[in-house]
């Protein structure tokens, strides 16, 4: 009678996880479960009920539950990885992807996610290891090959990057954020009329990245008025973005243009009045139109920073 009344819970839980009543499903869920313990369905819906709802911490407690009654199930090492990752636990989701990949060694899936937990520990090494694994079992995965080239730049092998980059669009044309990032790696390799091709062709701003880069990239080819520009466009988008108005402050003091090169000097030092870059950048300035006043000042202010930086190391 009771495994009747465990279909039935279920039953009833799926149509109301189905209709959108997500907390009717999690009720029949662990009614369902406190039914039939030992069954591991029960905390297996449960938990991807809860999942669902957004609440990452039950559900985590609900699929180890299923993960001890069922320890085989690749599903159950998937789904709890997945939450624990939610959870900012890598190094726990990481387990779970290993022991995925133990289960279930022909499945592309579970070393991609691998890869992927592994390269947010900055694990580049461990992260190029299980997406070949995943690539090697599926060559044309095309987020496993974007997640390669970006394990392989952390460990300086560019040209090995943009090759997989290069693949991963190959696969997969359309993709933005590959794009983007074979655009950086070409940038990174001083090959920038290739990286502002593949800039120029992506739609959307991304944060202001897509403009950054295409401006870092008209700065290298010397189109200096078109990178100014550029760099106005991606602080339209991130306010007060520093490593922009540092490229501004470059571009102006390249161009003679001092004044407005200590305007883009003084935005980064309201965000941060202790950045060394750009209190150099000022010392360099007052020198260049002779204010030795100014240039102590600075000169000053960079000694300090500097040893503020050695008493606190």
């Amino acid at each position: 009678m009771s495994q009747l009344e465990f279909a039935r819970l279920v039953q009833q839980g799926n149509a109301a996880s189905q209709a959108g009543d997500l907390d009717g499903a999690i009720a029949c869920y662990r009614e369902a479960r406190r039914l039939s313990p030992d069954n591991p369905n029960g905390p297996l819906l449960l938990g991807a009920a809860l999942a669902l709802k957004g609440d990452a911490r039950a559900a985590v407690e609900a699929y180890r539950e299923a993960s001890r009654l069922q320890p085989a199930s690749a599903k159950v090492r998937h789904a709890l990885g997945e939450q624990l990752a939610k959870l900012g636990d890598l190094q726990g989701a990481a387990a779970q992807y290993q022991e995925l990949t133990k289960r279930a060694p022909d499945s592309p899936l579970g070393w991609f996610l691998l890869g992927e937990v592994r390269l947010r520990l900055e694990q580049a090494d461990a992260a190029q290891a299980a997406l070949e694994k995943a690539i090697a079992l599926a060559p044309d995965f095309a987020p496993a090959l974007n997640l390669l080239g970006l394990s392989l730049g952390l460990l300086g092998r560019g040209d090995e990057a943009i090759a997989a980059f290069e693949q991963s669009l190959g696969a997969h044309p359309a993709d933005a954020a590959t794009r983007l990032n074979l655009a950086n790696a070409l940038l990174a390799a001083d090959r920038p009329e290739d990286a502002l091709a593949h800039y120029e062709r992506l739609e959307g701003a991304h944060d202001g990245l897509v403009p950054f880069g295409r401006g870092s990239a008209l700065a290298a080819l010397g189109r200096d008025a078109e990178a100014v520009a550029a760099f106005e466009e991606a602080l339209t988008l991130r306010l007060g973005w520093s490593e922009a108005h540092q490229n501004l402050a470059w571009l102006h003091g390249r161009n003679g243009r001092l004044q407005e090169a200590e305007h883009e000097l003084d935005a980064v030092l309201r965000e941060n009045p202790n950045d060394f870059m750009a209190h150099l950048g000022r010392g360099i300035a007052a020198a260049e139109r002779n204010d030795a006043a100014a240039a102590k000042q600075e000169a000053q202010t960079l000694l300090m920073i500097l040893e503020e930086a050695t008493t606190g190391a």
